[in-house]
């Protein structure tokens, strides 16, 4: 990210962000004094003695803007993001996640053709975090976004393809639907029982029709995995829905997380 963000050198390799070699002196300086490249670094870096406002003032007189222009757009994107009530704040006295809303709101100042994300929503809370996504959904139809972040409902949210980094090595890419296809390790079923019944219904699961595999289990509750080559869906619920000692379950595909876990156990196994 750093190297992308034109912030220290590569080492090797070739490297492009908006058509502009950033190995390329001259071309590095082209990105960083346009509107070409959006950067939210994973740490705020931000002027405690200027306000909100005065921030994106600063920010659009860099890329060009006018006053009246980068005032008028700070506005614009402090309100999307809520921000409007503190316009005129110091961001000294903002709170961490109203500073994570402002680094964010700079980085889409200019409506750049490039955006790099780093951690965006670490540290806001959750409501907030959802308008910045939904944000986000809408900035990346005119723009390129990349996004680096340990949530997996965050990748999920924003993305349309996620590489999963595990060790420092690209273990997986691809879409939502293509990750848990080929790394999901089927249905997830997840059952809470009565306290009578928990060896029981357990037991039905793993050696009935349903033939799960036990992936978790704790004061019961239970994690199975269910194939999708052995048993329908619609066959699972039936099955379900009429067994005694069942409080409550659920039925899904292998979110995310599972695919994460799944990677993760994998490359461990692999050492």
């Amino acid at each position: 990210m750093s190297i992308l963000s034109t912030e220290i050198a590569k080492t090797f390799g070739h490297v492009k962000v908006g058509g502009f070699d950033v190995s390329n002196v001259d071309e590095r300086n082209a990105v960083r004094s346009s509107a070409i490249l959006g950067f939210c670094p994973q740490f705020d870096a931000l002027y405690e003695s200027l306000s909100v406002i005065e921030h994106f003032i600063l920010w659009g007189k860099i890329q060009g803007e006018t006053t009246q222009m980068a005032t008028s757009l700070g506005t614009e994107l402090a309100k999307a993001i809520g921000l409007e009530k503190y316009l005129h704040v110091h961001s000294s006295h903002l709170s961490g996640g109203n500073k994570r809303k402002l680094s964010i709101a700079l980085a889409l100042l200019g409506s750049p053709d490039v955006l790099l994300l780093d951690e965006p929503s670490t540290g806001v809370d959750v409501a907030s975090r959802r308008i910045i996504w939904n944000l986000l959904q809408g900035f990346r139809q005119n723009a390129a976004v990349l996004l680096s972040t340990h949530s997996m409902e965050e990748a999920v949210a924003i993305s349309d393809r996620i590489a999963i980094v595990v060790k420092g090595t690209v273990a997986a890419q691809g879409t939502v639907a293509e990750l848990q296809h080929k790394y999901g390790d089927g249905f997830v079923l997840e059952v809470a029982t009565e306290m009578t019944y928990e060896d029981e219904v357990a037991d039905l699961i793993v050696h009935g029709p349903l033939k799960g595999t036990l992936k978790e289990r704790f004061d019961g509750n239970f994690k199975f995995v269910l194939n999708p080559q052995q048993v329908k869906l619609a066959d699972a619920f039936e099955t379900m829905t009429s067994m005694n000692g069942v409080k409550y379950f659920s039925l899904s595909h292998a979110t995310m997380n599972d695919v994460f876990m799944n990677l993760l156990l994998k490359q461990n196994s692999e050492m």
